[in-house]
């Protein structure tokens, strides 16, 4: 079977966040979104890594827009089961995040993992 390209985008501002803006190292102020962990389900990775919980439906067909399928946000099956009933209605509200095309043959593979630096509140300023 033939690999497939699936492109797509996750729209962050569909979680719940902050809107900010902060100085840099440079002085000037760089724009961009605070994501809370809890209220978000965001999951905090052996590495120091945080992930969200997704799940993609795949369309019978490719719909208007040349979008083969949708992420929506879920949790895992252990965060659902203890959940009470107003929070399981809560889960099943979560965000769609974003949709994916099918770009097979077309496209160009990632050649770098972006770089990771840790950020220490100590003063109002960012790490870059």
């Amino acid at each position: 079977m033939a690999k497939r390209n699936l492109n797509g985008s996750i729209e962050l501002t569909k979680l719940i966040h902050v809107k900010m803006e902060m100085k840099g190292q440079s002085g000037n102020l760089v724009k961009g979104i605070f994501i809370p962990f809890e209220p978000n389900y965001v999951i905090k990775g052996k590495k120091g890594g945080a992930y969200i919980n997704i799940i993609n439906f795949i369309n019978d067909e490719v719909d208007q827009y040349g979008n083969i399928a949708s992420i929506k946000q879920s949790v895992d099956s252990k965060t659902y089961k203890d959940a009470d009933e107003e929070e399981k209605k809560k889960l099943k509200e979560l965000p769609y995040l974003g949709n994916l095309k099918d770009f097979s043959g077309s496209g160009s593979e990632n050649e770098g993992a972006a770089s990771e630096s840790v950020f220490t509140p100590e003063s109002d300023d960012l790490p870059f």
